[in-house]
């Protein structure tokens, strides 16, 4: 009987290949993370220093403050959190940043004295209420790509986007 159920397996294969090249999309594990690790999926090519400056402990409402930073830490990013401006000021030149995390309110004080992209490091605000308005206002000076309702791992991939243009930018010379 196994014999038969052999027999019938080796046939059907035998069939198959003779069709040429079986097609398969996979695409269920393109969806992240399936299939794939924490690591795997978000580990940093290009790990940097990230601030997240969050003036007064005044967070931006719906932002995961702790476990944006248990991620970024966990994809290999450096994370200093600072509630001032003294703090932030401090923490740019010993720790020579990378990217500013702050709300989209704070970004103008956070950035002021700063060199320039790429040089300097990058200001990414968070936006509380993205409006068409808000947005256009954001866009006029920042890489405008995080909202406080995004999920942390989101900002762990715009995190490790702008690493990796960072570095292409100095690599070209700019």
């Amino acid at each position: 009987m196994k014999l038969r159920y052999l027999a019938v397996a080796m046939v059907v294969v035998a069939a198959l290949a003779s069709q040429g090249p079986l097609q398969a999309c996979g695409d269920k594990f393109l969806l992240l993370p399936r299939g794939l690790s924490f690591g795997e999926t978000f580990r940093a090519s290009h790990p940097g220093v990230v601030v997240l400056y969050v003036p007064g402990s005044r967070l931006v409402p719906g932002t995961e403050y702790a476990k944006v930073q248990s991620l970024l830490t966990r994809a290999g990013h450096t994370v200093v959190v600072v509630e001032s401006k003294d703090e932030l000021d401090r923490a740019l030149v010993r720790n020579k940043a990378d990217i500013v995390l702050t709300s989209f309110t704070e970004a103008p004080a956070a950035g002021a004295g700063l060199k320039p992209w790429p040089i300097g490091p990058v200001i990414l605000p968070v936006l509380t209420a993205p409006t068409k308005a808000v947005k256009a206002a954001c866009k006029l000076h920042y890489p405008c790509l995080l909202e406080a309702t995004d999920k942390p791992e989101r900002f762990v991939a715009v995190t490790n986007e702008v690493m990796n243009d960072r570095v292409k930018a100095q690599k070209r010379g700019h």
